[in-house]
Parts: structure tokens; sequence; C-alpha cells
């Protein structure tokens, strides 16, 4: 991670730091839950989210971790965020609780030179909803997750094709993709020639837009037609918020920091 970037904002300090606690961080990723059930008819929004300030990113230049539960439906792992059976939590968001100058929550136009928290936990539960891959590199590319000894692939997985329009993923069996353009419809995904754990394929591939692999800071940030197009492939049908037309962001350099996703399986249910 580029620690020229935090370095920057460190040396842009504010005047005023937002004091977030941890009751206010339940509040705000219950209310952008809310939201997001608003723009995306079928969510549940009695969906156990649990978030919480994760001292071990202090010092640390991620911004947010994420796990989910996930359930197998036939073939095909689905997260348990879309599916109202599931009684524990669905999904977990650890936040880095000391960003440079501290976390933004605000009118947008008062950013100057910090992180937006609304902004990353909207990133974080979009890959609740279901956009993260299984799809790893050690050696060599492999795909799935294991129950009972067998392996199976995410639907996220399923729906990523190179540029000829081939799929990649066939069962937990995936062809060679170093370097190559992936999509899921017609979104390209971030794939570097080297893996970048946590982010290649589980992100787009258009900076300044919410759900690529680096957040902007002194940006407000919200979801566009671009993820809307990623969301609908997985049958969740949603529509862009009207603020994305014009994502807020503060007339300063624009700098980049990592957003890391740690989509974890816990659970295989039938």
């Amino acid at each position: 991670m580029e620690t020229s970037d935090w370095q920057f904002l460190e040396s842009h300090p504010v005047k005023n730091k937002i004091h977030i606690d941890a009751d206010l961080l339940s509040s705000i990723v219950a209310e952008e839950w809310a939201a997001l059930c608003d723009l995306c008819i079928g969510l549940d929004r009695n969906a156990k989210i649990n978030a919480y300030f994760d001292n071990s990113l202090e010092g640390k230049t991620t911004l947010a971790w994420a796990s989910h539960t996930m359930y197998l439906n036939g073939l095909i792992w689905l997260p348990a965020l879309t599916n109202s059976f599931y009684t524990g939590y669905d999904f977990t968001i650890g936040v880095n609780p000391d960003p440079p100058n501290g976390w933004f929550n605000g009118e947008c136009s008062e950013i100057s030179f910090r992180y937006d928290l609304r902004s990353v936990i909207r990133h974080e539960l979009l890959h609740g909803v279901g956009l993260s891959s299984s799809i790893s590199f050690d050696n060599s590319w492999s795909v799935g997750s294991f129950t009972s000894g067998l392996c199976f692939p995410r639907l996220y997985d399923t729906l990523i094709r190179d540029p000829s329009g081939n799929l990649i993923v066939s069962g937990c069996n995936i062809q060679d993709i170093s370097g190559k353009r992936l999509y899921l419809g017609d979104v390209e995904l971030y794939n570097p020639y080297v893996y970048d754990e946590g982010s290649s394929i589980s992100h787009h591939n258009y900076p300044g837009k919410l759900f690529y692999y680096r957040s902007t800071p002194m940006k407000c940030m919200y979801v566009s037609s671009t993820e809307v197009s990623m969301l609908g492939l997985l049958g969740v049908g949603c529509s862009p918020d009207s603020r994305s037309a014009s994502d807020q962001q503060a007339n300063l350099e624009p700098n980049f920091l990592f957003l890391l996703s740690l989509c974890i399986v816990v659970l295989g249910l039938h």
C-alpha cells in the first residue's frame, strides 16, 4: 500500500476532528443499509450487520475490511445478506479507528482532507450483497470454497467473462486470467497483472467511482449506474442513487488509499 497517500493527508491537518464512537458507527451502517434497500428492492431490511472499529488497523493504511456469511444454493455460494432466512450476523465490517484527520461524516462540501466514512461503508455493503470473488492466486489460479469436501464457486465468479465473451469459471475450474481484461456484463473488473490480494477481481476498474479498489479521499461517493449494472447481473435489481450523477468532491488534489475486502465464507447451508 502507498504510505505516501496516508502521509499526504497527515501533512494537511484539520482543526476539528469529528468524534465517531461505536454507537454512531452502528447508526451510520444502519442508515446506509436502509438507503441501499431503498435503491435495491428485495434486499432484507432486517439483515444483521455487525460493524466495529478494528484497533488492529491503527497505524495501517487499510480503511476497512468486510467478511460475510454465505450459503450454498444448489451448486453456487450466495450471500446470506440477500436472504432473510439466516438468523446470525449476515455481514461484518471492520473499520480503521484512526485514518488521517479522522473520519468525515457530514455535508460533503466541508470534507477537507479526510475520508468520507459513509462512502467507505457503502463500498463494503456492496461486497456484502455479493460483489466479491473467491478467485485467488498462489503460484496458480484457483476459485471456489469447500464444504463437506466439495468445492463450489460464488455466483459472482460464474458471471465473469474474458474479452471474447467466454466465461472464465466452470465449477471450481478457472482458466489462466493473468493480465487479461475481465468483465462482469459490460463493467470491466480490476485485474492487474500482479495479483493484488483483497482487491483483484472483487472490484471494478473505474477510478473515482464507489466500487473502485481504492477509495478517493475528500470525496463523497454513491451507488452509480456502474454498480447498479453489476448488481443487476447478480439478480439484485437497483436504481442508481440520484446523488451519483455529481459525486461531490472537495476542490483539492486527489489521492488514494486502499479498501481491503476480506470476504470469508463462514458456513454452508443447503
